[in-house]
C-alpha cells in the first residue's frame, strides 16, 4: 500500500501534465526571404471530426474545412487546388466554393484525409503527443509566401477524441530547401504549413493496468517471506507471472519502437525485483535469517522498484 501510494504520487504530475516528447516540425519563416511583389496565399483549416486517432501506430484520418485566399492575378484557383498533405492522402474533396473578398479570392474545400506522423512513444503509457498536419503545394510559383494565424486553425465544437483531449493549437508555416545533385545544382524552396495539436492522454486505464499488474506480481514474490514453510509454488507463480505480462505489455505498447519506453524500464525494474526477492527467499530458509532481515529484504525489495521508477521519468 505505501509503495502504490508512492507510485500514484511519483506518476501524478507527468500525468496530469503534458508529457510528450513529439519533434515539431521545423521550417524556415518566410521574413527571412520575402520579395517584393510575391504572391501571397493564406490558409486556414477547421476540424470537424477525427475518423481514426490511432496514436499507437501514428495513423489519423479526419473530416473538415480548408480554405485559401489568394489574389486571382497572382495564383490561379488551378494552382490552389494541387495542395497535398505531407506524409498524408486527401481522401475526398469537394468543389470549391469560391468567394470574393476585394480583390481576392476566397477557395474553400471540404475534404477527408488521413495522414501519418512518426511520434515518439519514450513516454508510453504516459504518452501525450504533438499530432501535425502538413500543408504543401508544388505548383505555387517560386517565392509565394504562406500565412496563416492561429485564429485560422480551428476544431469543431462537436469535436471528441476518446481518450484524449486537445490541450491548444498550434502553427508552424515557413518553406524547406529542398537541395538536388551534387554542388547544389537544383535548389528550391518548398512552402510549408504545419496545423499542430497538442494532445493529452486523458486515460488512466493503460498506465493504472500496468502499475497494478506488476505490483501483484511484485506482491506474490513477497508472500513467501510471511509463510514458515518455503513455497516454490508462489516464487513460481511471481516468475511465470512476471515472463507472461511481458507478452501483455508487449500487445499494449506501440509496435516497432526501437528504444525504452517508460513501460520497458518498469518491466525490467519488476523483473530485478522480483528475481532479487526470490534469492531473498531463498537465503532467508537457508540461512534461517531473523524476521527482522526479512521485512528489510522486503522493504529494500519495494523501496528499489519505486525509486527505479523515478529515475526512469528522468532518464526519459
Amino acid at each position: 500500500m505505501v509503495a502504490s501510494a508512492l507510485l500514484a504520487a511519483i506518476f501524478y504530475k507527468p500525468f496530469v501534465t503534458f508529457y510528450g516528447f513529439d519533434r515539431l516540425p521545423s521550417v524556415k519563416e518566410f521574413t527571412k526571404q520575402q520579395k517584393p511583389n510575391a504572391p501571397t496565399v493564406h490558409v486556414g483549416l477547421l476540424i470537424s471530426s477525427f475518423n481514426e486517432f490511432k496514436v499507437e501506430s501514428g495513423e489519423f484520418a479526419f473530416s473538415g474545412s480548408i480554405w485559401f485566399q489568394y489574389n486571382p492575378k497572382q495564383i490561379s484557383l488551378d494552382k490552389i487546388k494541387k495542395f497535398h498533405l505531407l506524409h498524408g492522402e486527401i481522401k475526398s474533396i469537394s468543389q470549391p466554393d469560391v468567394r470574393k473578398v476585394g480583390e481576392e479570392d476566397i477557395a474553400q474545400f471540404e475534404i477527408t484525409a488521413s495522414f501519418k506522423n512518426d511520434l515518439n512513444y519514450a513516454a508510453f503509457p504516459l504518452d501525450d503527443h504533438y499530432i501535425s498536419i502538413g500543408i504543401f503545394n508544388y505548383s505555387f510559383p517560386d517565392g509565394t509566401i504562406l500565412i496563416s494565424e492561429l485564429n485560422d486553425f480551428d476544431l469543431a465544437k462537436s469535436l471528441h477524441i476518446s481518450g484524449w483531449k486537445v490541450l491548444s493549437r498550434q502553427l508552424r508555416i515557413g518553406y524547406v530547401d529542398r537541395i538536388f545533385g551534387k554542388k547544389d545544382l537544383h535548389h528550391t524552396e518548398e512552402v510549408r504549413g504545419f496545423f499542430i495539436l497538442e494532445c493529452k492522454r486523458t486515460d488512466p486505464v493503460l498506465l493504472i493496468t500496468i502499475l497494478l499488474c506488476l505490483m501483484i506480481i511484485l506482491l506474490v514474490g513477497m508472500i513467501p517471506f510471511s509463510i514458515e514453510e518455503y513455497s516454490g509454488d508462489l516464487i513460481s507463480g511471481a516468475i511465470g507471472g512476471i515472463v507472461a505480462f511481458r507478452f501483455v505489455l508487449t500487445a499494449l505498447s506501440p509496435a516497432h519502437v526501437g528504444y525504452f519506453m517508460i513501460s520497458d524500464y518498469l518491466f525490467m525494474l519488476a523483473l530485478i525485483a522480483v528475481m532479487i526477492a526470490v534469492l531473498g527467499c531463498i537465503m532467508a530458509r537457508q540461512f534461517n535469517w531473523p524476521e527482522s532481515y526479512q521485512n528489510w529484504m522486503i522493504t529494500g525489495v519495494y523501496g528499489f522498484f519505486v525509486i527505479g521508477a523515478l529515475i526512469s521519468l528522468f532518464i526519459i
